[in-house]
This record gives structure tokens, C-alpha cells and sequence, in this order.
């Protein structure tokens, strides 16, 4: 099938969506009126003939439909740790989050953060931010370890301590560092890291990928992050920043619904549990807390906690308020070799885009640099 069939096909079923959601509002009124087929077709047709450089994967936590009890949560990260490093060395493992879909990250993570899909967004702090290699660094929450490998193989540091609650996890990075000769260069511990206590201007970068949104006491951490870094030093996080236990305001539970209702079956069929997705809700506090009491427990005050310690140097939003639920858990059904289906996700990235883009929804992810305050 042809992208101008396909555009054809499902643009009408778009803009009826968007006039049901905002109905007479003058900004969606000015973007429908410019929803003709030769703009959707260059903006699909753009991004699927853009090159495609592999760059290195980001890797995301699946842990968020696992519910444990006994060791709850570090046995959870430790599932989830050996999860990661199993789909890193099986590139044709199914992926189920949108964090881990290389396709997601080239054509919409990356353009956002990096502004080029080929460069990662750890390849962008290295390559802006750290000219020489740093002594010291820190990695919290580093669960399976990718993130420090990389800055300690990319020669960035020359030695980073990484915490993390899960011992298997702990065990897991151990194992990693060990193949990759790395064993006397990154310091693994098992460590709660919401009572964490830190040496004093130790470390010239401080790393927390995913993990943030899972620490409750942030005025601690915060401050001991703070007290850790040297004068120069850099604190970076690309973290889950949006509704505080996953708590979707109304306009998103209705977005991602309508967009279920327009998807075919078998976009919404999963695998897991082999059901198809008809409907999404907001959890309850109690489901959240029963799955995992961790999971965004303070994620909304990620941002505004951090302003009363450091000072952001650089901020990029990139989204994943509609995607992250959407996607989830039915991301294995979108083929990239298929066109239609790489149209189909192309135009979701597209209504998230616009509802980003004129204040409709905010973004639920960042990646942000910072530095102590007052430096």
C-alpha cells in the first residue's frame, strides 16, 4: 500500500478525533486546516527516508507490569536487570516499552535531544560537556550498568562508583564490567539510595538514567549529589518527570483512548497477555503502590526539588505522554520494515508533536544538565 492510500485513508479519522478533543479551539482549528495530503506525506515520507545510523541503544526498564513481595523492590530490579542485558546481546528479542524501541529512539527520542538521529543521548553529553576524561564520576541507579560502561570505555572517566538497591542487578553489572575489562574501573555497590551519603566534592559527573523517579526522599539526594560534586562538576538525568504514580490527567487517558478506538486490531493486540489493548485508565494509588510502591513516587517534583540545589544548564523535553502508555506493551506490533505501520506510528508521533508543540499536554520525559547552585 502506497503512504498517500494510507494518509488518505486515516487522515479524515485524525481530524475528527482532534475536533472531538478540542473542539473549537483557533491553534488545532489553524493545524487541521494545514492537514493535507502533500504536508502528511512529506512529513512521513521525510522520515522514513532519513538515514538511519544505529548510534548506540538506549535501554529502559520493563519492570513496570511486575508485581513482588519477598526482597520488594530490590528482587524487582534484579529481574529487570537481567532483562536488559539479555535483549542488549539478542538484538531480535520483542520489545514491549517505546524506551525500547530502536525505531522510536532514532526517529523521535534523538531528533529531540540530540538534534540528529544517529547520536544517542549519552554520545551528546560526552561529546558537548566532557572534553577530557573526568577522574571520578557516579552513576545512581545504575541497574545492569550500560551507562557507565559506556562513559568509562568512551574514555569520559576514568572511574565511576554505581549504586543501585537490587544485589542481583549489583551482580549482573559485575559480570558485565568483567567481560568487557572493565572490573577495576567502575566500583559496584548495593546501596538504598534514597539514604545515600556521599563524599564531598569527589565526582566530576554525577548519572542518573530512569532511576530518579524511583527515589522518594529527593531532598536528600539531592543534597548529598550536590555536596558529592566538585566546582565544575556536572549532574545529568534523563528521567520519567511526568504524573507523580503514574496519575495521567484526564486529557491523556482520553487521547490514548481515542487512538485505540482508531488503531486496527492488530496494532492493539498483547503478547504478554495475549489481549488486545481496548481501553486505558489511570491506576488507582493502591494498584500502584501494590505493583510497585517505587514506581514515581515523587516523579512530578523531579524538577521542581532540583531548583533549590542546582542550576540547569541545558533542558530538552522529549514527550512520551501519549507514547509511553500508548505504546506500551504493543510497540512488537509496529514492523519497521512495513510502511504502512511505520505511517501509522509516524502520524502518532505526529498528533503528540502538535499537542506538545501548542500547550495542550506537557512532556512527561527530560533530559536535563545541571550544576550546583551558585557555581
Amino acid at each position: 500500500m502506497k503512504i498517500l492510500d494510507i494518509e488518505d485513508k486515516i487522515k479524515n479519522r485524525f481530524k475528527n478525533f482532534f475536533k472531538r478533543l478540542f473542539g473549537h479551539n483557533q491553534k488545532v482549528i489553524n493545524f487541521l486546516r494545514a492537514l493535507n495530503p502533500p504536508s502528511v506525506k512529506h512529513l512521513i515520507l521525510s522520515r522514513l527516508n532519513s538515514g538511519a545510523g544505529a548510534g548506540s541503544r538506549t535501554v529502559s526498564d520493563l519492570a513496570g507490569k511486575i508485581s513482588f513481595k519477598k526482597g520488594y523492590p530490590a528482587d524487582k530490579w534484579d529481574v529487570v536487570a537481567k532483562r536488559r542485558f539479555e535483549n542488549q546481546k539478542n538484538k531480535n528479542n520483542p520489545v514491549y516499552s517505546w524506551l525500547d524501541s530502536e525505531f522510536i529512539d532514532r526517529n523521535y527520542i534523538r531528533p529531540r535531544v540530540s538534534g540528529a538521529e544517529d547520536v544517542w543521548w549519552g554520545t551528546y553529553i560526552m561529546n558537548k560537556y566532557i572534553p577530557e576524561k573526568l577522574s571520578y564520576g557516579l552513576s545512581l541507579g545504575c541497574g545492569d550498568g550500560t551507562y557507565e560502561r559506556v562513559f568509562v570505555q568512551k574514555e569520559k572517566c576514568n572511574e565511576i562508583d554505581a549504586f543501585d538497591i537490587g544485589m542481583g542487578a549489583i551482580e549482573v553489572a559485575k559480570m558485565a564490567a568483567r567481560q568487557y575489562g572493565l572490573e577495576d574501573r567502575i566500583h559496584y555497590q548495593a546501596v538504598d539510595v534514597n539514604s545515600i551519603k556521599l563524599p564531598e566534592k569527589k565526582y566530576g559527573l554525577v548519572l542518573c538514567n530512569m532511576a530518579l523517579h524511583h527515589f522518594k526522599d529527593l531532598e536528600n539526594v539531592y543534597s548529598e549529589i550536590s555536596k558529592s560534586l566538585k566546582e565544575d562538576g556536572l549532574f545529568v538525568f534523563n528521567e520519567f518527570v511526568g504524573p507523580t504514580q503514574f496519575q495521567w490527567t484526564d486529557k491523556q487517558v482520553k487521547v490514548i483512548n481515542d487512538i485505540l478506538k482508531i488503531l486496527p486490531d492488530r496494532y492493539r493486540y498483547q503478547p504478554l497477555c495475549k489481549c488486545y489493548k481496548d481501553t486505558f485508565s489511570r491506576p488507582s494509588i493502591k494498584e500502584m503502590n501494590s505493583i510497585d510502591p517505587t514506581e514515581a513516587v515523587r516523579s512530578k517534583d523531579i524538577i521542581p526539588k532540583l531548583e533549590n540545589h542546582f542550576s540547569i544548564i541545558e533542558r530538552k523535553d522529549y514527550g512520551g505522554t501519549i507514547l509511553h502508555t500508548l505504546l506500551q506493551d504493543i510497540i512488537c506490533n509496529f514492523d519497521e520494515n512495513s510502511q504502512e505501520d511505520m505511517a501509522i506510528l509516524q502520524l502518532i508521533f505526529y498528533i503528540e508533536d502538535v499537542l506538545l508543540r501548542e500547550g495542550c499536554i506537557e512532556s512527561d520525559h527530560s533530559m536535563v544538565v545541571c550544576k550546583k547552585k551558585g557555581i
